[in-house]
């Protein structure tokens, strides 16, 4: 088949909104992702960037634009993430093409799984928060060389991970931070109406506090809706709380502004019900759908609400403080019906909050553990525990927590 060649702008048409907004200011990188998908002598894309720059959105709309275009017949979106779980993304993949596996060990799930990609034309497989070395033979994904098989686009925050899986003809493609300018229009967008009508001395505060989200989509976003609406002063606070803010145990200077908005974003919130449901969520392993009964059974077992004596106004508690939380981009919308996620960059954020004295988190999920975690710390600072997802046998003999 010979498809003749389309450019990002035939591709795109009349999209709104924040995805809309995501791929004008990383323009340059959708044209050079579509070059190389359409390129057949390219195997591979990686997409890299800093947590909070977009690569998830940015993917799934490059996703949708592929396939409703007919660049190809099938996209199947993925989770990778930093522990990799090669029966999740095995079934991942097989829910997407109605394929139910009977074999029980991952190698006869991988043949099938390499059997019934090789026969299907033209699919484009995304790889979503990629983290480490990816063996596509132990999952069963065949590389398309040469028009066969799959093509395969990786998000990533390591530019050289593709090169090191060493695959031929791959291309590494970077996202950039937004400008001032860039940064300024979609503040504006999120921190409501009032911010076209800002007298002088708003605009210089607000266009501070911009710059200190340093040009972080995630950020702009989540700070822009804290701010919504509010009056001047609140904004001379929140650009000083930016300036200040300086998160616990975080390296990394891009994490640490990011956390920053993120702090704002979460001291904002109106009530305490709103951030014990929002903190936990981080109960939950990396890329989790977040069922909204589990945080009504959680938050109503730990007194979180407040003059609620029934689970059904438990859940509608719950319900209302969730989509508080969507709203403020704090929480994202899940495939998933009555569910929720987190942003990997949220959820680290949320759980430097959680481990703190005050609310004595212990979050051990997804982590891949096969022994119990040291008992010491456990029943000395433990209010919650999480050990989900792990691969723990057995409890101790004896487990003390006061608190």
């Amino acid at each position: 088949v010979v498809l003749q060649k389309k450019t990002v702008s035939e591709i795109i048409g009349q999209r709104r909104g924040l995805v809309n907004q995501i791929i004008s200011h990383q323009r340059e990188a959708v044209d050079q992702i579509f070059d190389a998908l359409q390129d057949d002598n390219c195997a591979i894309i990686g997409m890299y960037g800093m947590g909070g720059i977009g690569k998830t959105t940015l993917a799934k709309e490059i996703g949708r634009m592929a396939e409703t275009s007919g660049l190809f017949n099938k996209v199947i979106f993925a989770v990778v993430s930093r522990n990799i779980d090669v029966r999740k993304i095995q079934g991942r993949i097989g829910d997407m093409l109605g394929l139910y596996f009977q074999e029980e060990s991952e190698m006869g799930r991988a043949g099938r799984l390499f059997e019934r990609l090789t026969t299907q034309e033209r699919i484009l497989l995304i790889l979503d928060d990629v983290w480490n070395f990816v063996n596509f033979i132990e999952i069963g994904i065949p590389v398309n060389f040469e028009g066969k098989g799959c093509k395969i686009l990786i998000t990533t925050r390591q530019r050289n991970l593709c090169s090191t899986m060493g695959l031929r003809k791959t291309k590494e493609i970077p996202l950039r931070l937004l400008s001032d300018d860039e940064s300024w229009n979609l503040f504006k967008t999120n921190a409501g109406s009032l911010a076209d009508t800002f007298s002088p001395q708003q605009d210089d505060v607000a266009m501070k506090v911009a710059r200190e989200c340093c040009g972080l989509p995630l950020a702009l976003v989540t700070v822009g809706r804290a701010l919504r609406n509010k009056d001047l002063e609140l904004w001379k606070a929140a650009l000083q709380q930016l300036k200040k803010s300086k998160p616990l145990n975080i390296n990394c200077n891009e994490e640490k502004n990011i956390f920053s908005c993120l702090k704002l974003s979460y001291d904002q919130l109106q009530s305490e019900d709103a951030k014990e449901c929002f903190l936990l969520c981080c109960l939950f392993p990396e890329d989790h759908d977040i069922k909204i009964e589990d945080i009504a059974r959680y938050g109503l077992g730990k007194g979180v609400f407040t003059d609620v004596d029934t689970m059904e106004e438990a859940r509608r508690e719950t319900r209302w403080i969730i989509r508080n939380l969507t709203d403020c981009c704090l929480l994202l919308d899940s495939s998933t019906e009555d569910s929720v996620r987190m942003h990997d960059m949220v959820r680290d954020f949320a759980i430097s909050m959680a481990s703190t004295g005050e609310h004595g988190f212990v979050i051990k999920a997804g982590l891949g553990l096969k022994e119990w975690p040291n008992q010491e710390t456990l029943e000395r600072n433990a209010v919650i525990i999480s050990l989900m997802a792990n691969h723990i046998q057995s409890l101790p003999d004896c487990l003390i927590c006061p608190k």
